[in-house]
């Protein structure tokens, strides 16, 4: 079964995390997309990592973006139209099988708002799996903010499976292949499952 990862770097975060992603004002802009499309053995068959071009939105220039090494002058130097690395994403989207992330309903609809900005029809009712809230659980990390346990981040994620960080968060690519490394990992120790072949 071919799996999509996938990860978003932004120039903010939503008004509201529960709008649609056809409220397209609601969503920040992309600035960095990565994927990667697994095979059947869980091997990487095709993958893609690139900066944005901006068409009229800018990346802050706060401490976040600054440490990470985002810019508008580099995204600008570096990056390519969205519309093309979006028909790359559709592309990997139809030969997969599930898509996965992790927070996917946040990278989900930033990628899908984008879409629909461009004017592009993007593919609908995939399974996805979301590694952040299949592993909540497993993870148990006392929510201070109330009951239950909290979303954990991918560092922690990856930490409390490989007992290490990984290079390179918040980079899209780095932060795309951690996720595979998990989601392989939980699948492994039975805390996720994929669908049946039937059900994609």
């Amino acid at each position: 079964m071919k799996v999509l990862f996938f990860d978003t770097e932004t120039n903010g975060l939503p008004i509201n995390y529960k709008a649609s992603y056809e409220d397209v004002n609601n969503w920040p802009r992309v600035i960095q997309l990565a994927w990667v499309l697994t095979d059947e053995s869980g091997d990487i068959v095709n993958q893609s990592a690139n900066l944005v071009q901006p068409n009229g939105w800018e990346v802050p220039k706060e401490r976040f973006w600054i440490e990470n090494g985002h810019s508008t002058e580099r995204c600008a130097e570096l990056g390519y139209p969205i519309e093309n690395l979006l028909n790359d994403f559709l592309k990997a989207c139809h030969a997969a099988d599930v898509l996965a992330a992790h927070n996917l309903s946040f990278d989900h609809r930033i990628v899908w708002a984008e879409m629909i900005r461009a004017g592009i029809e993007p593919r609908r009712g995939m399974h996805k799996i979301c590694t952040m809230l299949a592993s909540t659980g497993y993870c148990a990390i006392p929510n201070t903010k109330g009951y239950g346990f909290k979303w954990p981040k991918l560092e922690e994620l990856h930490f409390k499976l490989f007992e290490r960080g990984f290079d390179g968060a918040h980079d899209a690519l780095a932060d795309v292949l951690a996720t595979k490394d998990c989601f392989y990992e939980l699948l492994e120790r039975g805390i996720i499952q994929l669908p049946k072949q039937e059900e994609v």
